[in-house]
């Protein structure tokens, strides 16, 4: 059987179970094993193994982690390569003041970021290309040119931008109404005088 990161084969799960019993944390192991973190501690609940709390992180994976960031990996990437939370990228992130939690919140980061997504967009280029740039998940792009957004156990629901780039996202998505997957240029553009009467209140 093929073993991959997230579905290992019955060989490289006896090793995690003998590893983890031994006394190794299932990070350490889950390295080791070249395995994901979340597969990890997935095999370790269904086998029961003794999880050891990890409360600090080492100097050197705090080390690495300091590297990548000045190095502008992202944060995902950084979780993925050293196989650690991303709240523990993000905590050393800020410990270091190497990044800075948005003041108003999740739903306000993704609004910037989809206001960025677009600007790029209108500047012909490609989807794929523009998701690298902005650190998002190529999926998610094909959402955000349609202004919806996926809920868990609900599904996709239009999307309610959030300050302080409120303004700026409703005013792009009017020029733009929808961006074809396959042009790298927009569709139409609406003029601003008819934006301007879109948005007035009467």
């Amino acid at each position: 059987m093929a073993s991959s990161r997230w579905d290992p084969s019955p060989d490289v799960i006896g090793q995690l179970c003998c590893l983890v019993s031994g006394g190794r944390s299932v990070p350490s192991t889950a390295l080791k094993l070249g395995l994901s973190l979340s597969a990890a501690y997935r095999l370790a609940r269904e086998y029961q193994l003794p999880v050891r709390v990890q409360t600090s992180t080492s100097a050197s994976v705090t080390k690495s982690i300091e590297t990548l960031w000045k190095q502008d990996v992202k944060p995902s990437d950084i979780s993925t390569r050293l196989n650690v939370g991303t709240s523990v990228v993000y905590r050393i992130g800020i410990e270091l003041g190497l990044w800075q939690r948005n003041p108003h919140g999740r739903r306000a980061s993704a609004t910037s970021r989809r206001c960025e997504y677009v600007m790029l967009r209108f500047g012909a280029m490609s989807r794929k290309d523009t998701a690298k740039v902005v650190g998002i998940n190529p999926r998610e792009t094909l959402d955000i040119d349609k202004g919806v957004t996926k809920l868990n156990g609900v599904g996709r629901v239009p999307c309610v931008p959030d300050e302080p780039d409120t303004e700026l996202y409703k005013r792009l998505m009017q020029v733009v109404p929808y961006v074809d997957g396959r042009q790298a240029v927009p569709v139409e553009v609406i003029p601003q005088h008819a934006i301007d009467k879109r948005m007035s209140p009467r």
